[in-house]
């Protein structure tokens, strides 16, 4: 099989970047010939480039405006490299980027069926921030591009409401991403890849690792965590922000007197990612909304407890016992640091390795590239599906499927 993987920007700090990135590398280590189209990316991206993945970055052209303008690809690029290349399914991940609307268009035109993933960005949080700007469009480009892609990917069944509402009929699957699981520490107790803390600072760390965005919550986190200041820990936050978003949570620790007990560790891969995953005790994520919540994924196969929100899909974490899921209120997310933060080391290692086995079970990109491969084939060229939502999750994962009523936003 030939899959062309499409995304607008790649850069190893994007979410959707490293999901793309991983699941065309383990296509290709199946023997699937494997591209990835772009039309943004770093100059150094070929360090990103996974073994046997064709990379593209096309010539674009780009609008200056507000969230970082509109960046499109070079008139015709995108049909030129279909022609050329001649996948046999494209996959989409995004939504409202130029490269997307012009990738499903060309697709259409060439008769090349489409995956389409929107990575969440069709949740109603997401949807009121420049709402004028993606109702346009919805109206004028997107209803029409992507109106005949061959299936829907949702990475939870919420998602996959989020993505009926706004009227698609096609077929709508619902399976997980995949994490890599980390090999254990030599120290590690009850499988769980722990490593010991610098001695500088002896405290436990509960650690954040996401974008410094408004939907993650970090506001409220910071007023729940100075609400609580669990004794003998640390909160620690690494992950990319805005100049402005950095900005508000270095202004809310000031205010709330935190600077001592909150470290801002900003962006983060690699070596230091991984350090970060082994030495913390805790890991949390307040957001408001998650279409899946990668990072929850990594953490838990780092064997750590996880505090998150009702705003994300992971309410398994409380039946699987390996973690809190509450609602995403300062009162709530305080309770939930109280307790983790009050339960013994190896209390949290117990609940840790039973996450851990829980991904290794199901989470994994072995897991997620068999079911990819399986949805590519089943919605090939020559399939004809009703506009149903199924659900791939593996056994032992919960998930609800069926039919929502569509209607157009």
């Amino acid at each position: 099989m030939r899959i062309a993987h499409v995304i607008d920007y790649l850069a190893d700090s994007d979410g959707h970047a490293a999901v793309c990135l991983r699941l065309a590398a383990e296509q290709a280590r199946r023997g699937h010939d494997c591209g990835i189209v772009t039309c943004r990316a770093p100059a150094d991206v070929s360090r990103l480039q996974p073994p046997g993945v064709l990379l593209r970055v096309l010539a674009s052209g780009h609008m200056p405006g507000p969230g970082g303008g509109m960046t499109w690809p070079q008139r015709g690029a995108i049909a030129a490299f279909i022609q050329e290349w001649r996948p046999t399914i494209i996959h989409l991940h995004g939504f409202w980027d130029c490269t997307i609307l012009s990738a499903a268009s060309a697709a259409r035109r060439a008769g090349v069926p489409v995956v389409l993933s929107p990575h969440g960005v069709l949740a109603p949080w997401v949807l009121r921030r420049r709402r004028l700007f993606k109702r346009l469009v919805w109206h004028l480009l997107a209803r029409r591009c992507l109106h005949d892609v061959a299936a829907l990917h949702a990475t939870s069944v919420s998602e996959a409401d989020d993505i009926r509402s706004w009227g698609f009929q096609r077929p709508a699957v619902v399976m997980p991403l995949g994490v890599d699981l980390p090999a254990p520490s030599p120290a590690a107790g009850a499988g769980t890849p722990a490593s010991p803390r610098p001695a500088a600072d002896a405290r436990r760390i509960a650690l954040f690792l996401s974008r410094l965005h408004p939907k993650k919550g970090l506001p409220l986190l910071l007023r729940a965590w100075a609400a609580v200041r669990p004794a003998g820990w640390r909160l620690v936050i690494a992950g990319p922000g805005s100049p402005h978003d950095i900005a508000v949570v270095q202004s809310l620790c000031e205010a709330l007197h935190l600077t001592a007990d909150v470290q801002l560790a900003g962006e983060v891969g690699g070596a230091a990612r991984d350090r970060l995953y082994r030495t913390a005790d805790l890991f949390v994520l307040p957001s408001y909304t998650e279409n899946f919540g990668l990072v929850v994924a990594e953490a838990l196969a780092y064997g750590l407890p996880v505090i998150t929100t009702r705003g994300t899909p992971w309410s398994e974490l409380v039946a699987r016992q390996c973690g809190w899921w509450v609602e995403a209120e300062e009162t709530a997310l305080g309770c939930a640091l109280r307790e983790a933060t009050q339960l013994s080391d190896d209390g949290r290692r117990t609940m840790g390795a039973r996450g851990r086995a829980w991904v290794r079970a199901c989470f994994t990109w072995d897991v997620c590239a068999s079911q990819m491969l399986s949805l590519y084939e089943q919605f090939g060229p020559k399939s004809a599906h009703s506009g149903r939502t199924t659900c791939m999750f593996p056994a032992g994962v919960a998930c609800r499927a069926g039919t929502s009523s569509a209607k157009h936003p």
